[in-house]
């Protein structure tokens, strides 16, 4: 997935008047800290330099780039008819081994889900399978080597909670390099009647 600089984006809320979120030109943008998301081979995120300030209302925005707004297009939405995807439940992973640094952990079971972790500061790596060999983590189920699921966090603050935000895995176990303090993973899956 290519992150550009363009947006084209409709807002509904239900229950009260429309509303059409529209650029005015008056907006800025800078460069975010997910570097790169593929579905199939993971998500990097850089927080080298990151500004956690720039989430709050009153951050100076000044040194940002201004939109351009593009002219209108013909588009049409449409409407989501299926639930959103939500966390059905969190585990802990079990720690199965741990070699110079790398530690291989057991989910319990195969699930679609992602990983969420409280770092202990630096770069983390974490890299997913459905199997498990005893010794190395074997990724022939999930598209081989060259299509390997790979999540990696740099320059981590300490206590920082990271996780992929627009991808999650199919998987049990995973390998993770890297300081930790905390793991957990997260079930996800559309929220239908089963």
């Amino acid at each position: 997935m290519f992150f550009g600089q363009e947006l084209l984006a409709r807002y509904e809320l239900t229950g009260g008047e429309a509303l059409i979120a529209a650029s005015d030109g008056s907006e800025r943008f800078a460069e975010s800290l997910i570097k790169k998301s593929s579905l199939f081979c993971g998500e990097v995120q850089d927080f080298s330099a990151f500004d956690p300030g720039r989430l709050l209302p009153d951050f100076d925005d000044s040194a940002w780039e201004p939109v351009r707004v593009l002219p209108d297009f013909e588009t049409r939405f449409c409407r989501q008819s299926c639930p959103c995807d939500r966390v059905s439940a969190v585990l802990e992973p079990k720690l199965l081994a741990e070699r110079e640094g790398v530690r291989i952990y057991d989910a319990g079971e195969n699930l679609a889900g992602r990983v969420r972790i409280r770092s202990g500061g630096g770069d983390l790596s974490v890299r997913y399978a459905e199997l498990y060999d005893g010794q190395k983590l074997d990724f022939s189920s999930c598209g081989g080597e060259s299509q390997i699921q790979h999540d990696r966090f740099l320059a981590v603050p300490k206590g920082r909670e990271v996780f992929p935000v627009f991808r999650w895995s199919g998987f049990r176990f995973l390998e993770v390099t890297g300081k930790v303090e905390e793991i957990r993973v997260e079930k996800l899956h559309a929220d239908l009647p089963v």
